[in-house]
């Protein structure tokens, strides 16, 4: 059984601000995929359709959950040909075994595109910010330094009709961020993760590297935000921030190199970084809530970074990013919230050590406090509602339970 993926197609859209690039992929037992992006016209000039890496990276894991060999009939750069069939479909259908160990069959592309710049992603959080610092700001390489930054709709903002609009809400945001620090900023729709319906943690690294490789004549590097520290490597299917360093070597080409960035950083040292640049630090946003113009200061992401800040004696910074407020009426359950988690979630450890180093007194109820956090009970809820659409006799207990 098998994939194939047929010859893209390139057209201007009617206002002519942008241009969609289309692509067709025919599926055993009649079913078939329209692939599309679209791309600002200011770079489409760099798009690299000569070869089909971007649609063979997008779909490796559909492919491997279905059992279908990927077979192009535009070639593929030669390095990632031979990285994904030599190395990477071996690994993943070893830490997974629902996924198998297919071929992807195409003539090997042996040339180059020669771009000339560096980017990375500009979704304002601590990864995101830390990288636009570290591999921008403070770059010593010339050749290194990012000068263009990236949001992509490849997931994170759902797999379902209307992300789009979801996506865009977000647009302004890194638009600005990248005007008032003068990045070039380059960002494109797309329908790749409402195809594939991927798990978006299991596959963020797929999704979004697939995407830029359409722009091997534009980025020659391109910093893909690390999730973890390179010593927390691991071969776990869950996240591939686990094993990015390896994951990304798979996928790079002799034209586009991905590097996990601030690898070696931890997430309470990234945050430290973030926090040593004024400027860059009032446009921190790490919130869960969908909401694009403030941080809710009651998600998980949320608690975490202000309980990092903390740690790192910079309430100052809470208050001016987050709502410090919210943050003293719950700061007990907060601290809670990272006792016990410390031991099993490797953020939290971070946390907590950096507290303990710096002096940092604990609050005595924060040990015995059983109250959740807000976002708790929200998953909780969540967790309850699932259970009952999946289940008919808790269904029916719900329903009696209500009824009464």
């Amino acid at each position: 059984m098998q994939i194939l993926i047929k010859q893209p197609h390139l057209e201007k859209l009617p206002k002519g601000e942008k241009w969609r690039l289309t692509i067709h992929l025919e599926i055993e037992k009649g079913e078939s995929h329209t692939l599309w992006y679209e791309i600002p016209s200011t770079f489409v000039d760099y798009l690299s359709t000569e070869v089909a890496d971007t649609f063979v990276v997008a779909y490796l894991l559909y492919a491997m959950q279905h059992k279908y060999d990927i077979i192009s009939e535009r070639p593929v750069s030669s390095h990632l040909l031979a990285m994904l069939n030599e190395y990477l479909i071996p690994f993943l259908s070893g830490i997974n075994k629902s996924l198998y160990p297919v071929k992807v069959i195409a003539q090997e592309y042996t040339g180059t595109f020669n771009g000339n710049h560096c980017g990375t992603g500009i979704s304002c959080g601590v990864d995101s910010l830390s990288t636009v610092i570290y591999h921008g700001m403070e770059e010593q390489v010339s050749s290194r330094r990012i000068d263009t930054l990236t949001l992509l709709n490849t997931g994170y903002y759902g797999h379902n009709e209307g992300n789009s609009e979801h996506y865009q809400s977000y647009v302004s945001q890194s638009a600005q961020f990248c005007k008032k620090f003068g990045y070039a900023f380059l960002t494109v729709d797309s329908n790749v993760s409402n195809l594939t319906q991927y798990d978006f943690l299991s596959a963020h690294t797929y999704l979004t590297c697939s995407t830029l490789l359409l722009f091997q004549k534009y980025f020659h590097t391109y910093y893909y935000a690390s999730g973890y520290p390179v010593f927390n490597f691991e071969p776990n299917f869950k996240d591939p921030a686990y094993y990015d360093t390896f994951l990304l070597n798979c996928i790079s080409t002799a034209s586009l190199d991905f590097v996990s960035s601030c690898s070696v950083l931890s997430r309470v040292e990234k945050t430290k970084l973030i926090a040593a640049h004024p400027d860059v630090v009032k446009h921190l946003y790490v919130c869960l809530s969908g909401d694009a113009t403030h941080n809710c200061s009651k998600c998980e992401k949320c608690v975490r970074t202000m309980l990092a800040l903390e740690a790192l004696g910079r309430r100052d910074v809470i208050a001016d990013v987050f709502d410090i407020e919210i943050y003293r009426k719950n700061r007990v359950r907060y601290m809670s919230y990272m006792l016990r988690n410390r031991r099993h979630k490797v953020y939290y450890k971070e946390i907590y050590d950096t507290m303990r180093e710096n002096g940092l007194s604990i609050p005595a109820l924060a040990y015995i406090n059983i109250l959740p956090c807000q976002f708790e009970l929200t998953n909780y809820k969540n967790r309850v509602k699932s259970l009952v659409k999946s289940s008919p006799l808790a269904e029916k207990i719900a329903r009696k339970m209500l009824s009464r």
